[in-house]
């Protein structure tokens, strides 16, 4: 995935970029939607999202999202990527772990 730090609209972060699908994992604390305090919460557990499931003593479903997408297949690809960008991020998606994220570092964030 690819982000800007400045885009607050979702706009093409930059060239090369295109949009495609991804999962967005949402990830809840409790190992069943019955913990939820809320009776409205328990009851649309399940009437929103696909696969739902547990890992690791949590419940989990998927949501398809989309996404900006750039393809870099080496780490010179990568060097010239930082030399026409500046300074960037890489980290773990936080919606999806097996997801990779480049983030351009344009702006001041916490």
């Amino acid at each position: 995935m690819i982000s800007r730090t400045s885009d607050r609209s979702n706009c093409k972060p930059c060239e090369g970029a295109f949009e495609d699908s991804y999962i967005k994992v949402d990830e809840r604390m409790i190992d069943t939607p019955e913990k939820f305090k809320l009776k409205s919460d328990r009851e649309e557990w399940y009437k929103n999202g696909e696969n739902h499931r547990v890992e690791n003593g949590h419940i989990k479903r998927d949501f398809e999202f989309k996404g900006w997408f750039i393809n870099i297949n080496s780490l010179d690809q990568l060097n010239q990527f930082v030399k026409t960008y500046g300074d960037i991020v890489i980290y773990q998606n936080y919606s999806n772990p097996d997801t990779l994220e480049i983030e351009i570092y344009d702006d001041y964030r916490e």
